[in-house]
């Protein structure tokens, strides 16, 4: 499972892998929430803060994932 939910008002995007429900998050200093499970802490999905101004330069903060993940595979085909 992969869903992507854009909310253009607060300019952030939420990615999920699997079920977020007994996920736990953690935002780093870039304004990246990373979302695991409890139990097994396997990568559930993310969430971006400012995601359209960094994707078009307007932010000077990169987009920085997770080990493992690639925005280029991993996200940016799921953008429509």
């Amino acid at each position: 499972m992969r869903k992507l939910n854009y909310d253009s008002k607060h300019d952030i995007l939420l990615v999920k892998f699997s079920d977020l429900k007994n996920s736990y998050s953690d935002e780093d200093e870039s304004g990246i929430v990373v979302h695991r499970d409890i139990v097994s802490d396997v990568l559930t999905g993310i969430t971006i803060f400012n995601f359209a101004a960094r994707l078009d330069g307007r932010s000077e903060e990169p987009i920085k994932l997770p080990e493992g993940l690639s925005f280029q595979c991993d996200i940016l085909p799921y953008i429509h």
